[in-house]
C-alpha cells in the first residue's frame, strides 16, 4: 500500500497506456510489492488498474522497473520458495501442535483432515487469517469440519433447508462430537447435568443427609471454542448456549465452498 502522502491514480483496464508503462498482473506479491516500491523510489506514478467493480486487477508502472523486478524474482524464486516452505512447515507444527492440546481425542485421519482444510492457501480460511488467535483458529477450523463431515449438515442443506436452520439441527450432533474429542464422554456430561449437589444420600436410619455442596471447577475460558464459552460461572460442557451459530468469527461459513465441502 502506498504511503498516505503518495497518490496513485485508478485506471481502467482500456484506459490508455502511458508511453513506456507496462501492466502488472496482481497474484504475485513479491512482483507487485517491488514494482510499487521501486516506482515510488524514483518518483514516477504508479497507476492502480481497476475493473469494472473498482476491483484492483494490476499496476502500470514503468516498463524498466518491471523489467528489472522480473528478472529480480526469476533469480531469487529458489530462495524465496525455500523460505517459504520452512515457514510453512512451522506454521503447520504450531497449528497442529494446538490441536492435539485442544482436542486430544481426535481421530489421527481427521486431525490430518483439518490441518489440510484450515491452512490452504489463498483461500480464505481460519488457518491462514492474521486477526485470530491461534486457539480460536483451531477452535473454528475444527467447528467447519465437524459440521461438514460429522454432521447431516451437507444434506440439509441440499435438501433446501435454510442454512441457519441447518446449523441449529446439528447442534446436537457437533457438540457430541467436540466433546468426545475435548475427551469428555457423553455420560460425563449427562452426570454433570444432573448436578450431584441435587443427589440425596440417606444414612443408615434412613434420614437424609444434609447436602454436600461440591466445588464445580470451571474450565480455563482459553479451554473451550470462542463461539461455545458460556456467560456465567458455569462452565460445564451442558451449558454451551446456541451461540455456535454466530457468523462473528465463522470464517469457513462465509466461503462460497460452504456447501461443497471436498477434501
Amino acid at each position: 500500500m502506498a504511503p498516505h502522502s503518495i497518490v496513485e491514480p485508478l485506471v481502467r483496464f482500456f484506459s490508455p497506456m502511458p508511453k513506456d508503462y507496462q501492466f502488472v498482473p496482481k497474484g504475485d506479491v513479491y512482483v507487485t510489492g517491488n514494482v510499487r516500491k521501486r516506482t515510488h523510489a524514483i518518483g514516477a506514478t504508479l497507476f492502480v488498474v481497476i475493473d469494472k467493480h473498482k476491483k484492483p486487477i494490476g499496476l502500470r508502472c514503468p516498463k524498466s522497473i518491471y523489467e528489472e523486478v522480473t528478472a529480480d524474482a526469476a533469480e531469487t524464486a529458489s530462495r524465496r520458495a525455500a523460505v517459504v516452505q520452512s515457514r510453512d512447515v512451522a506454521v503447520e507444527r504450531e497449528f497442529e501442535s494446538e490441536l492435539l492440546r485442544l482436542y486430544p481425542k481426535v481421530p489421527r485421519q481427521d486431525a490430518a483432515n483439518i490441518l489440510k482444510r484450515a491452512l490452504e492457501k489463498r483461500s480464505r480460511r481460519v488457518g491462514r487469517t492474521g486477526t485470530l488467535d491461534l486457539g480460536s483458529k483451531v477452535h473454528l477450523a475444527v467447528k467447519a469440519y465437524i459440521r461438514h463431515r460429522h454432521t447431516p449438515y451437507e444434506q440439509l442443506l441440499k435438501d433446501g433447508t435454510q442454512r441457519a436452520k441447518a446449523r441449529q439441527m446439528v447442534t446436537r450432533e457437533w457438540r457430541e462430537v467436540v466433546r468426545l474429542w475435548m475427551g469428555s464422554s457423553s455420560n460425563t456430561a449427562k452426570d454433570t447435568q444432573k448436578g450431584t449437589a441435587n443427589r440425596k444420600r440417606k444414612k443408615p436410619n434412613g434420614q437424609t443427609a444434609p447436602r454436600k455442596q461440591r466445588a464445580r471447577r470451571r474450565p480455563s475460558r482459553g479451554s473451550l471454542p470462542p463461539d461455545i464459552r458460556t456467560s456465567d460461572a458455569q462452565g460445564d460442557l451442558q451449558d454451551w448456549s446456541g451461540a455456535e451459530e454466530s457468523d462473528d468469527f465463522s470464517i469457513f461459513d462465509d466461503d462460497s465452498e460452504d456447501s461443497d465441502w471436498t477434501l
